[in-house]
C-alpha cells in the first residue's frame, strides 16, 4: 500500500471527539505539505485508506492494545488499509502524530526549528506501524515558565492581561501560540501542561486558553505558587480588590478570607473535570515560603511544616467537598526550596492520595541525592527544569541531555515515575533537552540515551559527529575541572555574567566614585548574590571565606577579582575555540540548517559575549576602585560593543520565517539591558573623572 502525491485519502473515524478532530486538522496539513494531497471523510471503514478508533468508543478486531489502557496505540495495515487505534482519546490521537511522523516524515519540532516537512512523491504507511508500550511515566508534563519570548514574541493575536507582581497590563502568549505549542506536546506524546508562570483561570481571557488545553485532550495543572489555582501575589491581590476587603493572605491570619478565595477557583477548576491535575500547597507572596511574607509566622520548622500540612488537608477537603467523595481526582504537591527541605526531614504529613513531586536543585539541574521518597505506596513524582533563568543564560541551553537522563533515571531507580513536570521555559532554545525528556518519559524501558544526541544530530544536521560540538558548548561554561563532560554537570556562568556589571551600576549611579560605602554597596550585593547562587555557582562559591559583608573591605576586591578572572578566562577561551568549530561545521552543511543556526551558533556566540562582558566588567571595576576611571570606562565600552555585535547577530541565525522578532523579546537575561547598562557605567565613570578618591588607609 502507498499514499501518492495529490491522492485524495479518504478516513473514518468511529467516534466523533474533539481532541480527534484537532488531530485530523494537523494530518490534514502534513499530508497537504508533504503529498499536495488532501484528507476526505468516507461513509464507512470499507471505503477508508485509514480507519481511527479509540477502542473505548469504538471495538475492532485485531488490535493487541486494549480499551482504557492508559495512552496506547497500534498502527497496522489491514486489507489495504492503515488501522490507527488508541486504547482512549490520547493514545489515539498520538497514533495520529506517530503516523505522521514515521509515514509521512514529518518532525515533530518541524515548527519550532522551523523546517516544513519535504515534499515526496509517495509513502509508505507500512514505514509507521508499531505497537506502544504503556508510558513509563503516567503524567508527563510541560511547564512553560518565565516565558518572556514568548510573551512577547509577535505571532498570532496578543491580549492583555494584568502581570503578575505589578498587575501592570502586559502582552500574554497568544492563542495561536498556544496551539502550536499544544500541538507540539501532542507530538511528543506529551499529555500535561501548566500553561504559564501565572494565569488566573478566572478571567476571560485566561478561561480560553484552558477550554483549548480541553479541547486539545490534554491535563493541565498550576504552578507550585499558585495551589488550586490562587496566586497569592496576584490572583489573591484581585480576589480581595473586587471584594473591597484587605489583601492579607494567610491561612492561619485570614483563614475565612483566604478559604473563600480558594473555594472560589476549585469552583471554576473543577468544571473541568478529568483535564485537571490539582496542585496543591501552601507558599508566599514571590514564590517564597509562608513564613517570609507572614507576620506572626512561627520560627521552627515543625511547626511551620504542621501549617503546611495542615492547608494542604484543607485543600483536598475542600476539592472534595465541591467534586465529591466518589469522582475520581488527581492530586500533586510540589516540594520546591522549602518543600524538598521539610519532606527530607520527615516533617511534612500529606494525605495518602496526593502524588508527591521531588523537586530538583535547579541551579544545578541535579535531584536530591538520595531522593526523599521514603514512604511505602505513596506515589512519587519529580520536578525537572531545562533552565533557570536567574542564575543563568535564559535564551542559552544549559542543561546537557546527558544530565537530564541521569537525573530521570535516578527518580525511576528510586520509585518516582507516576509524574514528571518538565520547565520548558520559552521551548524554543532548548529542543534537544525537551524531546529527550518527552521520549525518555514515555518510553524509559527500551530507550538507548547513550546514543541520543548523535541520534538527534544525524536526524537534524545529517551527520552524528556534530554531537561532540554539543559537547563543547557545555564545557564551554565556566565550571570546575571535572573528567567527563558528558557526566557533568551542565553549570551556568551564574554571576559572571550580569552579577557584576550590575551590581557595579547600582554602585556607579549612587556613588560615583569608590568611596568605602561604595564598595560596602557592592559587597553587600555579593553578599545577597551568594545566597542567591550559594548552591552551585562556580564563579561565586569561592569569592571570600568569610561570606559576612561586614567583614568585608575594600581591599577584598583584589582576591575577588582574581579569583573570577581565572575562572572566567579559560570559559572564554572554550567559548571562541567553539565558535570556530561550529562556523567550520557550518560552511559543511547544506546551507540554511535554521536549527543549526539558532540552536548551536547563535548560542554559542552569546556566550561568548556574555563571559566576554563579564570579564571586561571585572577588569572595569578593577580599574574604577584603583582610580582610573578613563580605563574603566574603556572596559566597560569594549564589553558593550562586544554585546552588540552578538545581539546582531541574532537577527540573522534565530528569526527565521515565523521567529521574526524573537531574539528582541528576552526580558529575563536583558542581553539588551545589559549592553545599555554597560554604556551607562562608561559615561558616569567619565562624568567623575577628576573627582578626588578616599585614602585607602579610610578604608580599613
Amino acid at each position: 500500500m502507498q499514499l501518492t502525491r495529490n491522492q485524495t485519502i479518504s478516513y473514518w473515524v468511529g467516534a466523533d471527539e474533539h481532541p480527534i478532530e484537532c488531530a485530523l486538522q494537523d494530518l490534514s496539513q502534513d499530508v497537504d505539505r508533504v503529498l499536495s494531497a488532501r484528507l476526505k471523510r468516507a461513509d464507512g471503514p470499507d471505503r477508508a485508506d485509514l480507519v481511527l478508533v479509540n477502542l473505548e468508543r469504538t471495538s475492532w478486531p485485531g488490535m493487541e492494545i486494549k480499551s482504557g489502557e492508559w495512552e496506547r496505540y497500534e498502527i497496522a495495515l489491514q486489507d489495504d488499509r492503515v488501522v490507527i487505534a488508541g486504547s482512549d482519546t490520547r493514545g489515539l490521537a498520538f497514533g495520529i502524530y506517530q503516523f505522521s511522523q514515521h509515514a509521512l516524515g514529518v518532525d515533530p519540532l518541524w515548527f519550532w526549528i522551523p523546517q516544513k516537512p519535504s515534499a515526496l512523491q509517495s509513502v509508505d504507511p507500512a514505514d509507521a506501524v508499531t505497537v506502544s508500550a504503556t508510558p513509563s511515566f503516567k503524567y508527563r508534563g510541560w511547564f512553560v515558565c518565565d516565558e518572556d519570548l514568548l510573551e512577547n514574541w509577535d505571532y498570532g493575536t496578543h491580549r492583555e492581561t494584568p502581570a503578575w507582581r505589578s498587575l501592570k497590563i502586559r502582552k500574554s502568549i497568544s492563542l495561536e501560540a498556544y496551539e502550536r505549542l499544544f500541538e507540539l506536546m501532542l507530538r511528543l506524546r506529551v499529555n500535561l501542561v501548566i500553561p504559564a508562570t501565572v494565569i488566573d483561570i478566572c478571567r476571560p481571557e485566561a478561561l480560553e486558553v484552558f477550554e483549548r488545553i480541553r479541547r486539545r485532550g490534554l491535563l493541565f495543572s498550576q504552578h507550585h505558587i499558585e495551589p488550586v489555582g490562587v496566586c497569592p501575589g496576584y490572583a489573591f491581590v484581585e480576589y480581595c480588590r473586587e471584594k473591597g476587603i484587605k489583601n492579607d493572605f494567610s491561612w492561619s491570619n485570614n483563614r475565612e478570607v483566604v478559604e473563600a478565595c480558594w473555594r472560589k477557583y476549585i469552583d471554576r477548576i473543577a468544571r473541568f473535570g478529568d483535564s485537571v491535575v490539582w496542585q496543591l500547597g501552601y507558599r508566599g507572596r514571590d514564590d517564597t515560603p509562608f513564613w517570609t511574607s507572614e507576620s506572626n509566622a512561627p520560627t521552627d520548622m515543625p511547626d511551620r511544616a504542621r501549617i503546611i500540612s495542615a492547608a494542604i488537608a484543607r485543600q483536598y477537603e475542600l476539592i472534595r467537598e465541591r467534586v465529591g467523595e466518589k469522582e475520581n481526582i488527581v492530586c500533586t504537591t510540589t516540594l520546591w526550596w522549602e518543600g524538598n527541605l521539610l519532606y527530607e526531614r520527615n516533617l511534612l504529613r500529606l494525605p495518602e492520595e496526593i502524588i508527591t513531586v521531588i523537586s530538583d536543585v535547579a541551579r544545578t539541574q541535579t535531584l536530591p541525592d538520595p531522593l526523599p521518597t521514603h514512604e511505602p505506596g505513596r506515589r512519587y513524582g519529580i520536578y525537572y527544569h531545562t533552565c533557570y533563568w536567574s542564575t543563568g543564560p535564559h535564551l542559552i541551553q544549559g542543561n546537557a541531555a546527558s544530565n537530564l537522563f541521569a537525573s530521570y533515571r535516578s527518580a525511576i531507580e528510586a520509585g518516582a515515575g507516576a509524574y514528571s513536570m518538565l520547565n520548558v521555559s520559552n521551548v524554543r532554545p532548548f529542543l534537544p533537552a525537551i524531546q529527550a525528556a518527552a521520549e525518555f518519559t514515555f518510553r524509559s524501558v527500551n530507550f538507548d540515551e547513550s546514543v541520543y544526541m548523535s541520534d538527534f544530530c544525524e536526524r537534524h544536521y545529517g551527520r552524528r559527529s556534530v554531537a561532540e560540538l554539543y559537547d563543547r558548548f557545555f564545557a564551554a561554561f565556566v565550571h570546575h575541572q571535572e573528567p567527563d563532560i558528558r557526566k557533568r554537570y551542565g553549570r551556568w556562568l551564574d554571576g559572571a555574567l550580569a552579577l557584576i556589571a550590575k551590581v557595579v551600576y547600582m554602585c556607579v549611579v549612587q556613588f560615583g566614585a569608590p568611596t568605602n560605602e561604595a564598595f560596602g554597596a557592592f559587597m553587600r550585593c555579593i553578599a545577597f548574590r551568594l545566597f542567591l547562587l550559594r548552591d552551585n555557582s562556580a564563579v561565586t562559591l569561592d569569592l571570600a571565606d568569610d561570606q559576612n559583608p561586614d567583614s568585608w573591605r575594600f581591599h577584598d576586591w583584589k582576591d575577588l577579582r582574581d579569583h573570577a578572572a581565572e575562572l572566567l578566562t579559560p570559559s572564554l577561551q572554550r567559548w571562541r575555540a567553539l565558535i570556530e568549530r561550529v562556523e567550520a561545521t557550518r560552511d559543511e552543511l547544506q546551507k540554511g540548517n535554521a536549527l543549526f543556526d539558532s540552536n548551536l551558533y547563535w548560542q554559542a556566540l552569546l556566550g561568548y559575549g556574555l563571559t566576554f562582558s563579564a570579564l571586561k566588567s571585572l577588569e572595569g571595576v578593577a580599574s574604577w576602585v584603583d582610580g582610573q576611571l578613563e580605563q574603566a570606562a574603556n572596559h566597560f565600552d569594549e564589553a558593550a560593543r562586544e554585546l552588540d555585535v552578538v545581539l546582531s547577530q541574532g537577527p540573522v541565525l534565530a528569526e527565521q520565517e515565523h521567529f521574526k522578532g524573537w531574539t528582541s523579546c528576552d526580558v529575563w537575561l536583558g542581553a539588551p539591558q545589559l549592553r545599555d547598562e554597560h554604556r551607562r557605567f562608561a559615561a558616569q565613570l567619565r562624568e567623575n573623572i577628576g573627582k578626588s578618591f578616599p585614602d585607602e588607609a579610610a578604608t580599613t
